[in-house]
């Protein structure tokens, strides 16, 4: 039976993408599809808080998330943070947490720089993408290859502009896939 990897809140599929290519059982979840999916990819279409983990406990290499990020991001935009925003929810970012800790496996989780302030240090960044877990080292090298590439998507591209880059969800996958 193939390993599993579980893409949460899982927009476009980036995270899943060198996975599935690695012919890993890619389980995605989010609240709708988005366009652009790929084939192959086990596509479910909820809200994370109802996920039981332990359904895929033992057979699990890795959980990958990106749970909503507008309201940490709102923290670092002057114009709102000195409105008093309220306190960013925590439940989706917990819900990845649990999910992992149920599935038995270690988690990976992207957001915003300014999500430390409510979660803690980032274990790495790309760019402006901000890593939580078990995240391996990132070279500097290979910042500076983004920052060459960078798009720049406007406010109704949200689903591109939240898109994990490809070269940082290949990188993850050859750093963690392993043998399969």
């Amino acid at each position: 039976m193939k390993d599993t990897v579980l893409d949460l809140c899982a927009g476009t599929c980036n995270w899943s993408r060198p996975w599935l290519a690695r012919e890993y059982r890619v389980v995605a979840f989010d609240i709708y599809r988005h366009r652009d999916v790929p084939a192959g990819i086990e596509f479910r279409i909820g809200d994370i808080r109802n996920v039981d983990g332990r359904e895929f406990r033992g057979r699990t290499r890795l959980v990958l998330a990106s749970p909503p990020c507008d309201e940490y991001a709102r923290w670092a935009m002057p114009w709102t943070r000195a409105k008093n925003p309220p306190v960013p929810n925590p439940e989706l970012w917990e819900a990845c947490e649990r999910i992992a800790r149920e599935a038995d496996a270690p988690l990976i989780l992207e957001n915003v720089h300014s999500a430390q302030k409510f979660r803690g240090n980032a274990s790495a960044h790309y760019g402006p993408f901000y890593l939580w877990g078990a995240v391996p080292p990132i070279l500097p090298i290979f910042q500076r290859e983004f920052f060459r590439k960078k798009e720049s998507y406007g406010s109704k591209q949200k689903d591109m502009r939240a898109a994990i880059p490809a070269p940082l969800a290949e990188y993850i996958a050859e750093c963690l896939g392993g043998a399969n």
